[in-house]
């Protein structure tokens, strides 16, 4: 989008530049050709042949035109600014969106991962409960279980702490 605008503001620069002389339509629907102080018509000098004020006035016309051409010239740099400013803009934005999708992802998977390890804790003990009513365990299996008892805390402690710290 910025390349075209430049090729577009370039393009009237050159065409602008090439040639030194302006074209110019009178109120009355004449066409002259300005060069420098000499006017034509139909590529015939006609400078000496009109009045000063029919040249005063194509001057003026002249002088209106590359001064509103000028104005669009700024105009258009300014839109150009603009744009550039909104596209950075844009482009923050869109960074902050995925810094905050990216967090969002991990806080997620954070408590995903407390609420498996939850979870994971919470069957252990139902199995350890049912197996110990129906007398299924031995000493040793008991030890066993406190020893998995112990170490699924500690997961549910860690994951939670990792998820709150996320918060």
């Amino acid at each position: 989008m910025k390349l075209k605008i430049t090729l577009a503001l370039l393009t009237l620069i050159i065409i602008s530049s090439c040639g030194s002389s302006e074209k110019v339509i009178t109120s009355d629907g004449k066409l002259y050709t300005v060069k420098g102080k000499k006017i034509y018509q139909n590529d015939n000098e006609v400078t000496e042949s009109l009045s000063s004020g029919e040249k005063s006035n194509i001057f003026n016309t002249l002088d209106k035109r590359l001064e509103a051409e000028k104005e669009i010239e700024e105009q258009q740099k300014k839109l150009e600014k603009e744009q550039e400013r909104l596209e950075k803009a844009q482009r923050e934005a869109k960074k902050k969106q995925e810094k905050l999708e990216k967090e969002l992802k991990e806080k997620n998977r954070a408590r995903e991962k407390y609420l498996d390890a939850k979870k994971e804790l919470s069957d252990a003990r139902k199995t350890y409960e049912r197996r110990l009513k129906k007398g299924k365990l031995s000493p040793n299996d008991i030890e066993d279980w406190e020893i998995k008892f112990e170490k699924l805390k500690k997961e549910v402690s860690n994951t939670e702490r990792a998820y709150k710290k996320l918060k």
